[in-house]
């Protein structure tokens, strides 16, 4: 018992006892020499970390996404498919299933980003349309997360 309380206690000192499931986390400093992505643990500032190296627009969005989409990391699709956005097959309607959840980040770049120009992404997600909810842009309006 006292080895997995100090074990517990070590990864909270090494990574700050944050995880993807934490509604209130701070990012820490990356540098991009420091990781493979494929060896990512999926967090807050990983995601953000990730997004900016695909070059993902709209970052803040993109995020808001991923916790309406996952329920903050806890749903099925995440945890099992490394889904993050709810990709779909546009032919069977089926959830894309991801190696590892960074995948779904490029994923989300070529099959959502690739179409968007510039302007209100929001208006971009609506006109897409992104998703089946009518509701969703407002959805994502109303999410509040601090990384």
């Amino acid at each position: 018992m006292k080895q997995l309380i100090l074990a517990t206690l070590l990864c909270v000192i090494v990574f700050g006892g944050r995880s993807v499931y934490d509604n209130n986390i701070r990012a820490s400093t990356i540098t991009k020499n420091e990781i493979k992505l494929d060896t990512m643990e999926l967090t807050f500032s990983n995601l953000s970390y990730v997004l900016d190296y695909y070059n993902v627009k709209h970052k803040d969005i993109v995020i808001k996404q991923f916790i309406l989409e996952t329920g903050w990391g806890k749903s099925y699709s995440c945890k099992v498919r490394n889904n993050l956005f709810g990709l779909t097959n546009p032919r069977t309607k089926d959830y894309f299933s991801f190696k590892h959840w960074t995948q779904s980040v490029k994923g989300y770049k070529n099959s959502v980003q690739y179409k968007y120009k510039n302007g209100d992404y929001f208006k971009f997600l609506k006109e897409l349309p992104y998703a089946e909810d009518p509701n969703y842009i407002n959805k994502l309006k109303q999410i509040k997360y601090d990384i």
